[in-house]
C-alpha cells in the first residue's frame, strides 16, 4: 500500500478548477489541504482515462486494429484538458512533487469491446470468451500508452496505469468493462510489454 488518495474523475476535478470552479488562489488552497503531508496527507490522485469520443484521447475508431489512431490530445484548452484533471494534477504536484499520479481507464473505448460501447459493460476483444472480428488488446495497450505520454509532454509523470475499475461489478450504466482473472491476465500480456517497451524508449 503506498497510502489514499482521491480523484477528480467524470468531471469533478471541473468543480475545482473549471470555470464555474473556485477562484485560482482558493484552487490552490483546496490543493494544499488536501495533498499537503501535513495536512490532507493524500499520496495518489488518480485521474480517469476517458473512453468516449467526447472526453477520451481518440477521436474515431480505426477500421482495424493496425490502422493508424485518431488521437485527439487532452484538448485544446489548458484549462479544462481531460476534463480539468490536467490543471488537478498540476496544481497537487505543486503541493507535493512526490505524488502519486495514478493513470486508471473505467473502459477501452467502445471499439474495442464486445458491446460496440464504453458503458454498459462488455468485454476487450481479443480476451478467452470473446469472438470478434479483430483482437483490439494491443489497440487499447496503446491508448493507455498514449495517454500516459501526453501528460509526460506536460512535464507530468504518470506513476501508475490500470486498465479496468470494478471490473465485477456490471452492468452498469457509465463507463465500465467486464473482466475475471484469466482475461485480466490475457491484457495484462499485451500491456506489460507495451508500457515496458515504451519506458525503455524515453
Amino acid at each position: 500500500m503506498i497510502g489514499g488518495g482521491c480523484s477528480g474523475a467524470f468531471g469533478v476535478a471541473c468543480d475545482q478548477t473549471g470555470s464555474k470552479g473556485l477562484s485560482p488562489s482558493n484552487q490552490q488552497m483546496v490543493s494544499d489541504y488536501l495533498f499537503n503531508e501535513n495536512i490532507g496527507g493524500l499520496s495518489v490522485l488518480r485521474n480517469r482515462v476517458g473512453s468516449s469520443p467526447t472526453d477520451g484521447i481518440l477521436g474515431s475508431c480505426p477500421s482495424t486494429p493496425s490502422a493508424p489512431a485518431n488521437y485527439t490530445g487532452l484538448g485544446t484548452s489548458e484549462s479544462t484538458a481531460d476534463s480539468c484533471q490536467l490543471k488537478l494534477t498540476q496544481q497537487a504536484l505543486t503541493t507535493n512533487p512526490n505524488l502519486f499520479i495514478y493513470a486508471e481507464a473505467w473502459s477501452a473505448p467502445g471499439c474495442f469491446k464486445t458491446d460496440a460501447t464504453d458503458i454498459n459493460g462488455g468485454l476487450i476483444c481479443g480476451v478467452r470468451g470473446t469472438n470478434c472480428t479483430h483482437d483490439w488488446r494491443q489497440a487499447y495497450a496503446d491508448y493507455l500508452v498514449e495517454y500516459v505520454r501526453l501528460y509526460e509532454e506536460k512535464g507530468i509523470n504518470i506513476s501508475l496505469v490500470g486498465a479496468y475499475n470494478e471490473p465485477d461489478f456490471n452492468p452498469v450504466s457509465y463507463a465500465s468493462m467486464d473482466s475475471d482473472g484469466y482475461q485480466a491476465a490475457d491484457f495484462l500480456k499485451v500491456l506489460y510489454p507495451t508500457v515496458k517497451s515504451y519506458r525503455a524508449d524515453l
